[in-house]
């Protein structure tokens, strides 16, 4: 399963990308929108929790909860 979440954060947008392997783990890669992605990525690793997907993120020294969707593009 693939999720992909938008997030804002003072007023730059990340674009997050979730992609479950078959252990039900993901590796959620952020990168800030029409930017470098080399400047702007980081991991984190964590288990898949029931829909809709909950979780907290460490970015760029600032926390997040976010949410994320099916991605269906």
């Amino acid at each position: 399963m693939i999720y992909k979440i938008i997030f804002s954060k003072n007023a730059a947008k990340y674009y997050a990308r979730l992609s479950a392997d078959r252990k039900n783990q993901v590796d959620v890669i952020l990168t800030r929108l029409q930017a470098d992605p080399s400047q702007f990525r980081t991991s984190n690793h964590f288990t898949l929790n029931p829909y809709p997907l909950s979780f907290k993120i460490d970015f760029q020294n600032h926390h997040y909860i976010l949410t994320a969707s099916p991605d269906d593009t």
